[in-house]
């Protein structure tokens, strides 16, 4: 082969290799790592002469031989507490083996011809899905939660406080995820990508704004706001997501998402002309560059809750976390009468997962059903023969 061309070949091979890495985000390649190591030790340990990749073995060994590994994980030997998994993680570790299998070459053994797991699988996995315990999901918060934290931040010198303030606003009202407003290394290959700052544009009716006009300018003029993503969790691209923006004689303009935007963006600029900074970045006391993280989000969260005594309405600070504003904005909007379908699309979700944040609002839904159900009505039922099929010919 030439010289020149086996450079190319080389080159190539490399692209497909760089093109699969992408292809996954870094926390499932590291959960795929993660277990891939732990079905190899196994196996050593348990059947030291068979190899991970089974290539020798048939599919049925090889279904026996995952199927056991599975149990292996469902009962602890996996998890650093050694102590009983859920049976979604058995499904993860069963998953992130076979993958390997078939980045390999290989049949997935645990999929039949149509796509779904074997029997003997189907089987075992229902078993624990028995015994699983309950889900603990997080919990939506009530708007006072962002809003106690906004004026906190607005009482502050802290750029810090001020940054979290203004943040958890945004996420709130614009159904924001934690990946998509807080810091996220580059080195991590994720699919969302955070929203940087020449992400926002805003608009006086249906002109842009330049964002460099004072900030008393910008919010006298500023009658809305729109977020475009570069790439988000779903895989869609360039999603937008906008509100307009309260007047100020509204009752809750300083709460205004938009506002806070425009704070963020002004902010920024006293320090950096770098536009392609994630929103989450803020400059400290002394000029430094920060940058907010989920954890930051989450525990200052926790603290609104404790001080706001949400005990009192079953909502404790160990149920919240940084996801709790988008469900608290998908929440406050349904309660609100907003349709599904405009819930949906704020939100860029691509199916009706949303509903799962309002599960723990059916209490307010209920309201009066009962009363109504208790009205009495006439009831008429057809009954008709089934007349029998005979043949006419």
């Amino acid at each position: 082969m030439h010289p020149n061309k086996r450079h190319e070949v080389k080159s190539n091979f490399r692209n497909v290799q760089q093109a699969l890495a992408d292809g996954i985000v870094e926390t499932t390649a590291k959960e795929r790592r993660r277990f891939w190591a732990a079905w190899t030790l196994w196996l050593a340990n348990t059947f030291p002469t068979i190899d991970p990749l089974c290539l020798s073995q048939s599919t049925a060994v090889q279904i026996e031989l995952l199927a056991a590994f599975g149990t292996h994980v469902q009962y602890g030997g996996f998890s650093k507490q050694k102590s009983q998994v859920c049976t979604k993680t058995v499904q993860v570790a069963l998953g992130a083996v076979t993958k390997k299998f078939e980045l390999d070459g290989q049949q997935n053994p645990l999929v039949n011809p149509q796509g779904g797991y074997t029997q003997k699988i189907k089987q075992l996995l229902s078993g624990f899905q028995k015994f699983d315990p309950p889900p603990r999901r997080k919990l939506a918060v009530p708007i006072s939660v962002p809003i106690w934290l906004l004026e906190q931040g607005l009482k502050s010198q802290d750029p810090r406080y001020q940054a979290v303030g203004d943040l958890v606003i945004i996420a709130f009202f614009f159904l924001l995820r934690p990946g998509e407003y807080t810091y996220s290394p580059p080195t991590d290959r994720k699919q969302t990508i955070p929203f940087r700052f020449c992400d926002i544009y805003l608009w006086e009716g249906n002109q842009m704004l330049n964002p460099n006009l004072s900030e008393q300018e910008l919010i006298r003029r500023c009658s809305g706001a729109t977020l475009q993503i570069t790439n988000q969790k779903s895989g869609r691209k360039a999603e937008r997501v906008s509100h307009q923006a309260l007047p100020k004689h509204h009752p809750a303009a300083l709460t205004c998402p938009i506002r806070a935007l425009i704070r963020r963006i002004k902010h920024v600029q006293q320090y950096s002309h770098d536009t392609t900074l994630q929103l989450g970045t803020y400059f400290d006391n002394k000029g430094t560059k920060r940058i907010l993280r989920p954890r930051t989000i989450t525990n200052a969260l926790r603290v609104a809750v404790k001080t706001l005594n949400l005990a009192a309405i079953n909502i404790r600070a160990s149920q919240v976390s940084s996801h709790s504003l988008r469900a608290g904005g998908a929440t406050a909007m349904h309660i609100n009468g907003v349709p599904d379908v405009t819930i949906q699309k704020m939100g860029r979700w691509s199916s009706d997962t949303f509903l799962i944040y309002i599960r723990d609002q059916l209490f307010h839904f209920a309201n009066a059903v009962l009363s109504k159900m208790s009205n009495t009505f006439d009831m008429f039922t057809v009954d008709i023969p089934v007349q029998p099929l005979s043949d006419t010919s």
